[in-house]
């Protein structure tokens, strides 16, 4: 493993770190779910570093991407967004095809409450790659957020077709039924999430609240 990937792991565990201590606070949700969904992100990204390690060295173009994208989004994690949207708006343009960066950049728009400027970003990251379910879930999120669950239901949806497993967006996905008063699909959605991960504190909450288990 070498040091580049060793920073990467300290400044990931740095950034729980915060969001444990944050815990304790008066956050809003929108805060805590989106930094929960951001550090998801990382660490899915770095457990597929770990595959292919070794086996290429990056260039010099891609470690700076991967290290000042890193960075920012560590400043999302301490709440600093004006630099964080700063720096990834910057990278944005310095690599425009790259749709982890609209995505993020997305995200942090999404916290400060510029609902439009986020909504272009992640309309960027979609255009770099249809695919890319971080993007689909952000763009759900703030869909979410402005009060539209029939119109993020559909972006969730698209999002679970294209990755089955992925926990957050189920539990997204239940939040939208939520919304729109379907309680039995949502406990449907947190029942399957225990299937996956029994120990998923959030599907725990909501069934004790709603149901027994």
């Amino acid at each position: 493993m070498n040091d580049a990937y060793l920073n990467r792991m300290i400044q990931l565990e740095q950034a729980v770190k915060v969001l444990k201590e944050e815990f304790g606070k008066d956050l809003p949700l929108q805060h805590v779910i989106q930094s929960v969904n951001r550090l998801e992100q990382r660490l899915d990204s770095l457990e597929n570093l770990t595959h292919v390690e070794g086996a290429t060295q990056p260039h010099a173009q891609d470690r700076e991407l991967r290290q000042t994208n890193d960075y920012a989004v560590q400043l999302f994690y301490m709440n600093e967004l004006e630099q964080a949207a700063q720096m990834l708006s910057e990278l944005s343009q310095k690599y425009p095809s790259e749709a982890v960066v609209w995505s993020n950049l997305g995200a942090v728009y999404t916290a400060m409450g510029k609902g439009d400027l986020a909504q272009s970003a992640l309309r960027k990251a979609l255009e770099c790659d249809s695919k890319a379910v971080f993007a689909m879930n952000n763009q759900g999120v703030l869909t979410l957020l402005d009060e539209h669950p029939e119109n993020a239901l559909e972006v969730f949806e698209e999002a679970q077709r294209c990755d089955q497993q992925n926990v957050e967006i189920l539990l997204n996905l239940a939040q939208s039924f939520m919304a729109l008063e379907q309680i039995d699909r949502a406990v449907e959605i947190w029942r399957r999430v225990l299937t996956m991960d029994e120990g998923q504190i959030e599907a725990q909450q909501f069934l004790k609240q709603y149901c027994q288990l």
